[in-house]
């Protein structure tokens, strides 16, 4: 039982109710009130399978449709994508870290840029903590995974606004956090205790069409890469000249 009220935020689109129907099958048992937000898409047919689950539909916010019901609340927010299989503890250890240390955000999954930072979705340019993988201690980070985060409600005063950055929410939600002072923190886990829903990689998403740089509505690379860019200095300390430019730009400390 959680001491603090706990939330699930999630946000979903077109073409993607069966990963989400795997994925609530792993969180409405965990004890935390969950909201899923329906980028004008309908609810599915399949939504009295979870009758504790609240569904809202409403116009394109993208993925930062999984803070849509921060507003007003107060205690332990969860974000949560649509196409992962959560552990059967996941909320009660995020629910624990934050509890520990509220002016933190703690995720499974985040990255650090390098200094050799040259565009956000090129190999190099990021060391990934990821939450399929193993990652022995806690690690902190520049940029935060929303898709498997815990933030103390306190803490989303301004994220929320940020985060209608439509397809580039962890790094708008991790500029506001570290314009707050709000260290981010990717938690301690053994490979595999996280999975994506079976599948995923066959499914069109932000992260493959930016890697291919394939110009599509998915392809966000050059709006992630600006923001870099614009937010630094970040762990690394200043980033090398951004292409096509003379000198690194941050525009704050």
């Amino acid at each position: 039982m959680h001491v603090r009220p706990v939330r699930i935020g999630l946000a979903t689109m077109e073409g993607r109710q069966e990963c989400l129907h795997a994925t609530l099958s792993t969180l409405v048992t965990q004890g935390a009130a969950i909201f899923v937000y329906l980028n004008e898409v309908r609810k599915p047919s399949w939504a009295r399978d979870f009758p504790s689950v609240t569904w809202t539909e409403g116009v394109d916010l993208g993925d930062a449709g999984k803070f849509h019901f921060a507003k007003s609340f107060s205690g332990v927010y969860l974000t949560c994508d649509d196409d992962i299989l959560y552990p059967p503890d996941h909320v009660e250890i995020l629910a624990r870290f934050v509890a520990e240390t509220p002016r933190a955000a703690y995720s499974w999954h985040g990255s650090n840029l390098r200094s050799c930072f040259t565009h956000y979705y090129a190999q190099q340019s990021r060391e990934v903590f990821p939450y399929y993988g193993e990652v022995p201690s806690l690690t902190r980070v520049d940029v935060l995974g929303t898709g498997a985060a815990a933030f103390d409600s306190t803490v989303l005063n301004r994220a929320p606004s940020l985060a209608r950055r439509r397809g580039v929410v962890d790094i708008a939600v991790s500029i506001a956090l570290k314009r707050d002072g709000i260290f981010r923190f990717v938690i301690p886990h053994a490979a595999g205790r996280m999975r994506p829903v079976p599948g995923w990689e066959r499914r069109e998403s932000i992260s493959s069409s930016s890697r291919r740089a394939d110009g599509s509505r998915m392809d966000l690379a050059v709006a992630a890469t600006q923001l870099i860019y614009e937010h630094g200095p970040w762990l690394c300390g200043d980033l090398p000249p951004a292409p096509g430019s003379s000198e690194t730009r941050h525009t704050h400390p």
